[in-house]
């Protein structure tokens, strides 16, 4: 495990999955892009032995403002209920497809 500061990978769940943690969105946001790049290598690595929420992925990639792989991964993302009250998607709600992406689910306005 890392240190708690470092924003990569920094807790273990109960069942053994790595999961993110805020910071790690904010590391893009905050314009430290290569730590964020390096956060999603180490994601797509850790993705080919274990479970990683596509979820965290689509953040990191919104954090970096690169909707495309944002949008991509989010598709997959079975914590979609979520989209819709995460501050952390405000930088590409103005694009369509998130429009589209929450009327697709089926949301109440």
């Amino acid at each position: 495990m890392r240190s708690p500061n470092s924003g990569r990978w920094r807790k273990r769940s109960a069942n053994g999955q790595f999961r993110l943690q805020r910071g790690d969105y904010i590391t893009g946001v905050a314009g430290r892009s290569d730590e964020a790049r390096k956060t999603l290598a180490e994601m797509q690595s850790l993705a080919a032995r274990k479970f990683v929420t596509s979820y965290g992925v689509a953040l990191v990639h919104a954090g970096l403002g690169q909707n495309e792989a944002a949008f991509a991964s989010v598709n997959k993302a079975n914590w979609l209920v979520w989209l819709r009250l995460d501050p952390r998607w405000n930088g590409v709600r103005t694009d369509t497809r998130f429009a589209e992406l929450v009327s697709r689910m089926g949301f109440p306005r």
